[in-house]
């Protein structure tokens, strides 16, 4: 089950970045790390489309994380980028070269080797006020380089806000991961109301206007592949740090999955950079304006 939620979640999080990026080129540069940047978005009926997905992405990563690692499910999560991509053509645009499928091919290996290497875990273990204190420094600092890069190049500003945009995601995801161990713990109603999901929606929020505002500065070959890799690397590590996981056996099985899953988002990076070019980016299609019309 947590296999299938998680494929789920990586294809929905795919056509939501789709529909997502095509929204964002054409805004105003003043509306960059504004919250006018998202109201603007909401006039645009494919982002909205996306957002909707993006929903739907997140409740199926939450269940998925309520029974199965993070470190499995950003791994298989970090597919999404191949998604995105081997969809491309379904959105209008250019179908790619068999290079592309190959590295496709390859990312989805690595995965797959990784994740049947995984060592066997009792549970997490974590405080909920280290997480807390952790997730609120990391959303307070991540505002920093907005102010500090102000008179950068749109090159530099996108390079960084998607860096920062996958430490959000990455941590994000351990807030997730414990919502839904409180939910099957709980029930519903008693797992959601805590701290944690405030901080959680809060955190995401920002990462919503952080990633949005990559998108719209940066050139689609550089923003992707950076918060394709570096979500699932931010949240290996805030995984092992805060909740205790093991993300490779010891010895020879986990040299083998520590190769694979490095192989795996190297192909990833690799695909994203080559496969932006083919397409010529992505963006509204022929005969879309900035509306969505």
């Amino acid at each position: 089950m947590v296999y299938v939620l998680s494929i789920a979640s990586a294809i929905a999080f795919a056509f939501a970045s789709l529909l997502q990026l095509a929204a964002t080129k054409d805004r105003s540069d003043d509306l960059n790390m504004r919250p006018g940047l998202l109201f603007s978005l909401f006039k645009h009926g494919g982002w909205l489309g996306g957002i909707a997905l993006d929903v739907v992405a997140i409740a199926f990563q939450i269940l998925a994380l309520a029974f199965g690692k993070v470190a499995v499910v950003q791994a298989i999560l970090s597919l999404g980028l191949v998604v995105s991509i081997v969809s491309a053509p379904y959105f209008g645009f250019n179908k790619l070269s068999s290079r592309i499928s190959w590295l496709s091919l390859a990312a989805g290996f690595g995965v797959g080797v990784y994740i049947l290497l995984q060592p066997a875990q009792a549970k997490d273990s974590y405080r909920m006020s280290i997480v807390l204190v952790v997730a609120v420094f990391v959303g307070m600092v991540a505002l920093i380089p907005h102010f500090l890069l102000k008179g950068a190049s749109r090159h530099y500003r996108a390079i960084s806000l998607s860096i920062i945009a996958s430490v959000l995601v990455g941590l994000a995801s351990v807030l997730e991961r414990i919502l839904g161990l409180r939910v099957v713990a709980l029930g519903l109603f008693r797992g959601a109301f805590a701290p944690n999901t405030l901080v959680l929606i809060v955190l995401g929020l920002e990462a919503l206007l952080i990633t949005q505002s990559a998108f719209q500065l940066g050139e689609l070959h550089v923003v992707l592949p950076i918060i394709s890799i570096g979500e699932p690397i931010v949240s290996f590590v805030f995984a092992r740090v805060l909740l205790g996981e093991r993300l490779w056996a010891p010895g020879l099985m986990g040299l083998l999955a520590f190769v694979a899953i490095a192989g795996s988002l190297s192909s990833v990076y690799v695909l994203g950079r080559h496969a932006m070019s083919e397409l010529g980016g992505l963006g509204p299609v022929e005969g879309e304006d900035a509306e969505g019309t």
